[in-house]
């Protein structure tokens, strides 16, 4: 069996535990005027995806790429005015404020789209893209890459922040990260990106130090909320820990086997997208919580060994990237649940409701070979010490 089919096998287990979980979670949403609403809308999502999918594979690569860098500029467009529309808080025409982000578009007749989704799709192709076209051993053409990608970066992940997607912003830092770290990079810039590290941390010491009182400022915004209810949900239960503070009652008790499908414990807002994972926790306990982390690892370990045996190295370097997004998406995700890691509007891939993120991720994987014969690769993923 090929890499190829084994991640369709993935995607089908993916398909069926999405289903299974947002089914599960439908007498939490509080949609009584039409039942299963979500479990209806996540079938569509699931062929318009593949449908996508299958339309730009079978476009010639090359347009598919030009594609890429237009869309990144449309979408970097769109995403800049939900950042102006968040920033001074208005309320311009066709824009959505969802919990605290104007991040969506409402569109009649189709829903909310978020193009911030799409955004980091574009970004990866079109870094894939300049790397493998312009990457030479050389310090002085890699330094000058470097920072052609850190401007195609950086703006991205502003537009975003603006529009207080916090978790989004992760993702495209982790994404763009993982696919720089598998391009073979001198290894200097291991040692720079170190050094900038140590020098964040210090200067965040620093002003710590200088100013305590932006520390408690912190502490009272919106963001210090969240940390807040996730380090104490129990006091915080009336406000920011109240999502988190029942999805754990919820699952707590669930033993090895779950309450039962469609089990209504404590009511956990959003159980279809962010709390996806609680709601497989609750209904199937830890035997389905066991599944769900079985599939993914499958998945995420076939996209790896996708990226490894690559031929073209714009393949090895998006897959990469993608594995990094996924990789970032799931721990968190799964994190935030198990009240690991403080909460923030990311999802569950493939599993989580949603046409942006699921449609996202399909288009992205049409970038990727299909078949591949195994070539031994460079990068730091892949056992090379560097130019």
């Amino acid at each position: 069996m090929s890499t190829s089919q084994r991640l369709i096998i993935s995607l089908l287990a993916f398909f069926a535990i999405s289903l299974y979980a947002i089914a599960g979670a439908d007498p939490l949403i509080n949609v009584p005027s039409y039942p299963l609403e979500y479990f209806m809308k996540q079938i569509q999502w699931y062929l318009v995806a593949i449908i996508a999918f299958y339309v730009l594979w079978k476009i010639p690569e090359q347009l598919r790429i030009k594609l890429a860098y237009v869309a990144y500029g449309i979408l970097l467009f769109a995403s800049a005015i939900l950042a102006f529309s968040h920033f001074f808080d208005l309320n311009l025409p066709l824009t959505r404020r969802i919990n605290g982000s104007t991040a969506w578009y409402e569109i009649p007749g189709i829903g909310t789209i978020q193009p911030s989704e799409f955004l980091k799709v574009a970004l990866l192709i079109v870094l894939a893209d300049l790397f493998s076209r312009r990457l030479k051993a050389s310090w002085s053409n890699q330094w000058r890459l470097i920072l052609q990608a850190f401007a195609l970066i950086i703006p991205a992940c502003l537009v975003t922040l603006l529009q207080n997607d916090t978790g989004v912003t992760m993702m495209m830092m982790t994404g763009a990260l993982f696919l720089l770290v598998s391009c073979p990079l001198h290894r200097r810039f291991a040692l720079v990106g170190l050094a900038l590290l140590v020098l964040l941390g210090g200067l965040v010491l620093l002003l710590l130090v200088v100013q305590p009182g932006w520390f408690q400022q912190l502490l009272h915004s919106y963001r210090g909320g969240r940390i807040a209810g996730w380090l104490d949900p129990e006091g915080y239960y009336e406000t920011y820990g109240y999502q988190l503070y029942n999805s754990i009652l919820s699952y707590g008790g669930s033993g090895w086997l779950g309450h039962g499908f469609q089990s209504v414990i404590m009511p956990i807002p959003e159980p279809q997208t962010d709390f996806i994972y609680a709601i497989i926790l609750q209904d199937a306990g830890f035997v389905g919580g066991l599944v769900v982390l079985a599939v993914i690892t499958f998945f995420d370990w076939n996209l790896f060994s996708l990226a490894k045996k690559a031929v073209r190295p714009f393949h090895r370097y998006l897959a990469t990237g993608m594995l990094g997004l996924l990789l970032f998406s799931q721990f968190w995700n799964i994190g935030m649940v198990l009240q690991v890691l403080p909460i923030t509007g990311i999802t569950l891939p493939f599993i989580s409701y949603g046409g942006s993120s699921l449609l996202s991720y399909f288009i992205l994987m049409a970038y990727l070979p299909l078949t591949s014969k195994a070539k031994p690769q460079s990068g730091v993923f892949f056992g090379s010490k560097g130019v």
